[in-house]
């Protein structure tokens, strides 16, 4: 099961369901990290343990409709079973629902 995170701050709730991952409670691999947020804390941490991670936002794509298809794409791309909504402060784009 590949889990993609999106985080727009801490990322303290992905944080422990990586953790999760890594001590064997939960079978399944975090395969992305996205937030709207370039300077969250959950990209670094993303960083630091290996995971790819994206800033899509609204700074980086002003158009919501090419905001929703760069998510998607990154979500398909990576082959995304499940999605953590892990603080995640923005709305979600109707292609990626």
């Amino acid at each position: 099961m590949n889990i993609a995170f999106f985080a727009s701050h801490r990322g303290s709730n992905m944080q422990a369901v990586i953790d999760a991952v890594n001590n064997g409670k939960l079978n399944a691999r975090p395969c992305v990290v996205i937030s709207n947020n370039g300077d969250s804390e959950a990209l670094e941490k993303a960083k630091q343990g290996g995971i790819t991670n994206y800033h899509p936002s609204s700074k980086t794509h002003p158009d919501l409709g090419e905001l929703d298809d760069e998510i998607l794409n990154i979500l398909e791309r990576h082959r995304t079973d499940w999605i953590v909504l892990a603080g995640y402060m923005k709305k979600l784009g109707p292609k990626v629902l």
